[in-house]
């Protein structure tokens, strides 16, 4: 006999997907972090090399470099609106049909 209510607890399983959801993305930063070498600061290159600075290159921002900042940004959020709908569509798709998913996951 199949039960008359959900057997997971639903809150229960949200918070663990979001907990689980934060530590993969504070772990994927840290990594990130960890394997950038790049110096970003005058004083984190003079902490690196015992030479003097010489020269220190002032950053040149053209027209061009913005309006390709614009276009990465604007590819982004559609890529981002994309991967929305297609979750939405997959998530209709899997659940569609699939009465003991819908039973766990809705309200009783």
């Amino acid at each position: 006999m199949p039960p008359t209510h959900p057997v997971a607890n639903r809150l229960r399983l949200i918070i663990m997907t979001i907990a689980l959801s934060g530590g993969l993305a504070a772990a994927a930063v840290f990594l990130a972090e960890q394997l950038d070498a790049s110096f970003h600061t005058v004083d984190e290159l003079r902490q690196h090399c015992s030479l003097p600075l010489l020269v220190s290159i002032p950053l040149i921002v053209a027209d061009e470099d913005a309006s390709r900042h614009r276009l990465r940004f604007r590819l982004g959020a559609v890529a981002a609106s994309i991967a929305l709908v297609v979750v939405g569509g997959v998530s209709y798709f899997v659940a569609h049909g699939n009465e003991q998913l819908v039973w766990l996951l809705s309200k009783t």
